[in-house]
């Protein structure tokens, strides 16, 4: 799966190569299922710093949200640049791009809805099985604090992005079926201005969270997890700013899924309520317990049918006439031009085997971030 790219770079009688590759990522540390889960806690997960607090007075819990974000596409990309004092001479410069991209294929949101639901009602199983109290969600689901709650968000699904150092992963993002996404992270600008004003009226998702809280006398749970079907890796793009030269950019990829979330508990002990205008308000704890991905964790089950090179005849086309026009440009003398080389996989999957495989690793995920918040509520 290794595509490889090479620039010319002409100083005087000097020629200095200069490549973009693609390749396979560098190995991670593999989840082990034989293995106890105590044993892989601090490879996988961390906890905050406040949690070991938070967890003292954790008892009884109600899951009062689950996202679920299935990743659709995901890009790694990197390019060479000169810097501010890297050149010698009259060094004259053509840079290179190159971009790996893997799409997923094979399910639609019928299945993934499915997926979530299957997901979220597990976990209320995982918090039992750690030893917790439960309320469970069937019981709490037509209270009015959380009608009002399971109303606050946007409408799911939504698109979601993730990105930095040149790596993007695109989400369909689903909770429980009926439910909105409420989420700081998914409100954007517009949702937590909208949430603010609505914090002055009492009405937020964090207001009907507390309400929903003290009115059940539980502690509140909520989750996220993150499903990925492959890994990617870049060596990140040149800056305007930087001082030397890059003349060598790398991306990387493989097809894999792997499971990354968090877990945030608010303990029902730590609100602080008044009343106001007849209505209670509560005071938002920002320094909840969170337990949150290190690395991703996957099972070694298949869970893919196939995986193709799916770089069209255009993407090719416009390498080779980028590249030729690149070449031509730096022997005449000329910089500031630039090559692009793109390489796609499309990866399908049976619905069938996809959420076998994802839930399994849901469930490690869950049972080690639930372990790990409480092995920090007991030091």
């Amino acid at each position: 799966m290794a595509v490889s790219s090479v620039r010319l770079s002409v100083s005087g009688a000097m020629v200095l190569l200069v490549t973009a590759c693609a390749s396979s990522p560098e190995a991670l540390p593999r989840f082990d299922a034989a293995a106890s889960l105590e044993s892989q806690i601090d490879t996988f997960v961390y906890a905050d710093k406040a949690t070991r607090k938070r967890m003292k007075s954790v008892n009884t819990l109600a899951l009062t949200g689950c996202n679920v974000l299935f990743a659709t596409r995901t890009r790694a990309s990197a390019s060479t640049g000169s810097g501010m004092f890297g050149e010698v001479g009259n060094t004259v410069r053509s840079e290179a791009k190159i971009s790996q991209i893997y799409t997923l294929e094979g399910l639609t949101d019928a299945d993934m809805q499915a997926m979530a639901d299957g997901i979220c009602a597990d976990a209320e199983t995982r918090l039992l099985r750690a030893g917790y109290a439960v309320k469970p969600y069937a019981e709490f689901r037509s209270h009015p604090e959380q009608v009002a709650l399971a109303a606050s968000g946007r409408a799911a699904p939504l698109n979601h992005s993730v990105g930095s150092g040149g790596t993007k992963q695109e989400y369909r993002v689903f909770t429980r079926a009926g439910e909105t996404v409420h989420g700081a992270a998914y409100l954007g600008t517009a949702g937590g201005l909208a949430q603010a004003f609505k914090s002055a009226g009492g009405t937020s998702s964090w207001n009907h969270e507390a309400r929903l809280m003290q009115d059940l006398g539980a502690d509140s749970v909520q989750i996220d997890v993150m499903v990925d079907f492959a890994t990617v890796e870049s060596s990140g793009h040149a800056q305007a700013t930087q001082v030397r030269n890059t003349n060598r950019a790398s991306v990387s990829g493989d097809a894999r899924l792997s499971i990354s979330g968090q877990l945030r508990i608010v303990p029902l002990a730590d609100l602080k309520c008044w009343e106001r205008f007849g209505k209670k308000e509560c005071g938002q704890i920002q320094d909840m317990a969170k337990v949150t991905s290190r690395l991703g964790l996957s099972h070694d089950e298949p869970f893919y049918d196939s995986l193709v090179d799916a770089t069209t005849t255009g993407d090719k086309v416009a390498s080779g006439v980028s590249k030729a026009l690149s070449t031509l440009a730096m022997l005449g003398g000329v910089s500031g031009s630039s090559s692009s080389d793109v390489t796609r996989y499309t990866v399908t999957v049976n619905p069938d085997t996809y959420g076998r495989v994802a839930s399994a690793a849901t469930t490690s995920f869950v049972d080690m971030a639930v372990l790990a918040a409480k092995r920090e509520g007991s030091k």
